[in-house]
C-alpha cells in the first residue's frame, strides 16, 4: 500500500496554510530587502552628514594652525573651533591622547584607529551607545601631527528605522487581513473539484452506484474523476452481475427445495407405514435411519425456503407487549419434553416487532439452546429497557461454541459439526441474524466452550405500557 498524507490535518487546512505561508514568505523576503535598502541609504546619508561636519571642523582648525603648535596652543585652537558650535569633537595627539574634547563622555567607547589611511576621513561602523545610534569619524589635521575625531548621532537613521518598523508591522497586519480571505477563496477554488469527487465517492459507498462525477477538464483532477467514474461503472456492472446470479441461485434453490418436499413426504409416509409392520432388528434400524435422514432433509428444505422468503419480506411492525411474548415462550417451552429448567424475566414494555418473524427468531434460538444443553440444563430469557431500546437476552449453560467458530456461526450452512448430523445444517442462526437486520436491531453472541452461550438482541421500544 502507498502511504497517503503525513500530518494529521485536513487537506483543506494543508492547502490553506501552505498558501498563507507562501504569501507571507514572499512579503517577508521583499520587505526584508526593502528595509535593508532603506537602512543602507539612510546610513550613507548619515555618513555624508558626518563627513561634511568633519570637513567644516578641519577647515576651521586649519585657519588657526601653522604646523608647529604645542599641546596648549592646540587646546586653545580647539576652544576656538568649539565656539562655532558646528558639532562635538576631540583633538588627539600622535600617541592617541586627548588634547581637547567638547564632551569627553561622548568618546569614551571610541577607539581611534592607530593608523589612518590616505583617505581624508575614516568613518567607523555604526555603534549603539545608550540606545543611540552613533557614528565616529577620524582624520589628520593638515600640516600637523594631531588628528580630529568627530561624534555624530544618527537621529535621522533612528527615526527612519523606527518608522519603517511601524509601517512594516501595519502593512503586515493589513496584509494578513487581506491575505486570509484571498487564501480562503483560492483554497476553496482549488479544492472545489476535489470536494465534488469526495461527495460522489461517498454516494457510491452508500450504494448509489449510478452517481457519476462531472468532468470538464483533462488535468489531474479530470483524470481522477474519470478513474472514479470508470470504477463506479465497473462496480455497477459487477453488482448487477452478482444480483442476477443471486436471483438465479435463489430461484434454483427455491425450486429445488419445493421439488424435493414432495418425494420426501412420500418417503416419510412409506417409512412410517413400514414401521407399522413387524420387521427384524436390522430392517427396523434401516427404516429408522430413512426416517431420520428424510426428516433432516425436510427441515433443511423448510429452513432454506424461510431464508429465501426473508429476503423478500417487508416487515410489518406493531407494538407487542412483553406479557404476550412471555406467554408464547412459556407455551413453546412447556410443550418440549421436560428435562431442563427455564426462567423468563421480561421487564414490562411494548416492543415494535413483526410478531411472526419474532416467533421464528425466538423459536430458532430456543431450539438451538435445547439442542446444546444437557438433561439438567438451564435456559434464561431476560428483557430490560435501556434508553429507547429493549434488550432481550437468551442464555443457556450448554456446551457452548468454540472461540474460532463464533465469527462464522451466523453464516449460511455453517455448522461446527463436520459430520453434518444435526437437523438444520447451520441455517438457524443465519435466520436469526436476517430477522434482526429486518428489524434494524443489533445481534451479539457470546459463548464459552462447555460453559454456555448468550445471545443479545435489541429492539425499538413502542409506547408506554400499563403493566406494573
Amino acid at each position: 500500500m502507498l502511504p497517503i498524507g503525513g500530518v494529521n490535518l485536513k487537506y483543506t487546512s494543508k492547502v490553506f496554510f501552505s498558501l498563507l505561508f507562501f504569501f507571507l514568505l514572499i512579503y517577508l523576503v521583499v520587505s526584508g530587502f526593502t528595509l535593508h535598502a532603506i537602512y543602507q541609504r539612510t546610513v550613507s546619508q548619515e555618513k555624508e552628514v558626518l563627513v561634511n561636519q568633519q570637513k567644516n571642523l578641519l577647515l576651521l582648525l586649519s585657519t588657526k594652525t601653522d604646523g608647529d603648535e604645542t599641546t596648549d596652543e592646540m587646546r586653545k585652537n580647539g576652544e576656538f573651533v568649539a565656539a562655532a558650535k558646528i558639532g562635538e569633537f576631540e583633538i588627539l595627539d600622535k600617541k592617541g591622547k586627548t588634547v581637547f574634547s567638547t564632551k569627553p563622555t561622548l568618546f569614551e567607547k571610541y577607539d581611534s584607529p592607530k593608523e589612518l589611511s590616505n583617505r581624508i576621513v575614516e568613518i567607523s561602523d555604526m555603534v549603539t551607545v545608550k540606545n543611540k545610534k552613533i557614528l565616529y569619524s577620524t582624520s589628520k589635521i593638515p600640516d600637523t601631527t594631531y588628528r580630529l575625531a568627530t561624534y555624530h548621532q544618527a537621529k535621522n537613521y533612528e527615526e527612519i528605522a523606527k518608522d519603517s518598523l511601524v509601517y512594516f508591522r501595519l502593512i503586515l497586519l493589513f496584509l494578513l487581513l487581506a491575505i486570509i480571505p484571498v487564501t480562503y477563496f483560492l483554497t476553496s477554488m482549488i479544492l472545489k473539484p476535489i470536494n465534488q469527487l469526495i461527495s460522489v465517492a461517498q454516494h457510491i459507498t452508500e450504494g448509489k452506484t449510478k452517481e457519476r462525477a462531472i468532468v470538464n477538464t483533462q488535468d489531474e483532477i479530470g483524470k481522477l474523476g474519470n478513474s472514479l467514474n470508470n470504477m463506479a461503472d465497473k462496480l455497477n456492472h459487477d453488482l448487477e452481475t452478482l444480483r442476477q446470479a443471486k436471483e438465479k441461485q435463489d430461484l434454483f434453490v427455491s425450486s429445488f427445495s419445493h421439488e424435493i418436499r414432495t418425494p420426501l413426504t412420500s418417503i416419510i409416509g412409506y417409512a412410517q407405514m413400514l414401521k407399522w409392520e413387524k420387521l427384524d432388528q436390522s430392517a427396523e434400524e434401516s427404516v429408522d435411519y430413512i426416517l431420520e435422514e428424510s426428516n433432516r432433509l425436510k427441515h433443511l428444505s423448510n429452513d432454506i425456503l424461510k431464508l429465501i422468503e426473508l429476503e423478500r419480506t417487508n416487515v410489518s411492525l406493531e407494538e407487542i407487549s412483553t406479557s404476550m411474548i412471555s406467554n408464547d415462550l412459556n407455551k413453546f417451552l412447556k410443550g418440549v419434553k421436560q428435562g431442563f429448567t427455564y426462567t423468563i424475566e421480561l421487564e414490562p414494555a411494548n416492543i415494535l416487532l413483526d410478531i411472526n418473524l419474532f416467533k421464528l427468531l425466538a423459536m430458532n434460538i430456543l431450539a438451538n439452546s435445547l439442542e446444546a444443553i444437557a438433561e439438567d440444563g438451564k435456559l434464561v430469557v431476560k428483557g430490560i429497557k435501556k434508553e429507547k431500546r429493549y434488550i432481550l437476552q437468551f442464555s443457556d449453560n450448554g456446551r457452548g461454541i468454540p472461540a474460532e467458530n463464533l465469527s462464522k456461526v451466523t453464516d449460511e450452512f455453517f455448522t461446527g459439526n463436520p459430520s453434518r448430523t444435526t437437523k438444520h445444517l447451520g441455517l438457524g442462526l443465519a435466520l436469526i441474524k436476517k430477522i434482526t437486520e429486518l428489524h434494524n436491531s443489533s445481534f451479539d453472541i457470546e459463548s464459552t466452550l462447555d460453559s454456555g452461550t448468550m445471545i443479545t438482541i435489541d429492539f425499538a421500544l413502542g409506547g408506554e405500557t400499563d403493566e406494573n
